[in-house]
């Protein structure tokens, strides 16, 4: 009885620790800002960057320019050979700064620039905001379909400013299962499910799709039956597969003069078959 208790007891810490290995879903959470790399500056030249408003973006001094450079003098005490935090030379009300992640926040459109003494110089950047990002998306659509049917995914993006201008991308983690087109229409292939996400921006959007079977056949119940003139019998249609849809489903006689149907029924007419 011990051994067993103690069998039972890791197998549900197991499962426990399998349970608690497995990844999140990632829909809703905050991405990191993108990095742009920035260049010690040379002459007039300095790194320029685009940003939208409510975008994030953190400035990286580029590797090699952060390499130790031969010291002036004897290079003790020397502003060049140390580093200082990012600062706001210019537009102070278009972008927010942290000095020391380099991680920047645009506000409202404009120009702003931003420097930082490095190793070697200083590294400058000057950026360019202007239109909005898209902060959220929700992808809406049905989440069944059967093979063969296709479906216009839609979207909601917040905030409504970003709408107009959002770069949306759409995939499909299963494209065999379901493919999407760039403008969001859904194409069922096989059984299974997939998942679809929309992008824009640092934002995105998932669907999980379920695909069923589509309609291969249609059972009468019963398949014959024998009637005398003026007599009538009830008859069934099911779908086959069981959990295919019959709907549009339409009914006919090659010769109605013998028999006819009408509302579930078979009516017998006349002498043939």
């Amino acid at each position: 009885m011990t051994k067993l208790l103690c069998a039972l007891l890791c197998g549900v810490l197991v499962c426990g620790a399998v349970a608690a290995a497995v990844p999140k879903d990632d829909q809703g959470t905050t991405p990191a800002p993108r990095q742009v790399p920035v260049d010690i500056v040379t002459g007039d030249s300095r790194t320029s960057v685009s940003m939208k408003q409510n975008e994030q973006i953190q400035l990286v001094v580029k590797e090699e320019n952060q390499s130790e450079q031969p010291m002036t003098g004897s290079g003790s005490g020397n502003p060049s050979d140390s580093e200082s935090e990012w600062e706001i030379k210019k537009g102070s009300d278009i972008i927010e700064l942290d000095g020391t992640t380099g991680v920047v926040s645009a506000k409202k459109a404009g120009t702003a620039e931003v420097a930082k003494r490095v190793k070697g110089g200083v590294a400058a950047c000057v950026i360019e905001v202007s239109g909005y990002a898209v902060e959220q998306i929700t992808v809406k659509g049905a989440q069944e379909m059967r093979i063969g049917e296709t479906q216009n995914l839609k979207l909601s993006i917040k905030p409504t400013e970003a709408q107009d201008d959002a770069n949306v991308t759409w995939t499909s983690d299963r494209p065999e299962i379901l493919s999407v087109d760039e403008t969001g229409k859904v194409t069922a292939h096989q059984s299974g499910s997939a998942t679809i996400t929309a992008t824009a921006d640092s934002a995105q959007g998932k669907l999980t799709i379920s695909v069923q079977p589509g309609l291969t056949g249609i059972l009468l119940k019963p398949q014959k039956m024998e009637l005398h003139v003026g007599e009538s019998a009830g008859i069934e249609a099911d779908p086959v597969p069981a959990d295919a849809d019959l709907e549009g489903l339409t009914w006919n006689s090659s010769d109605e003069s013998v028999a006819y149907y009408k509302d579930g029924t078979i009516y017998a007419a006349g002498a043939g078959t």
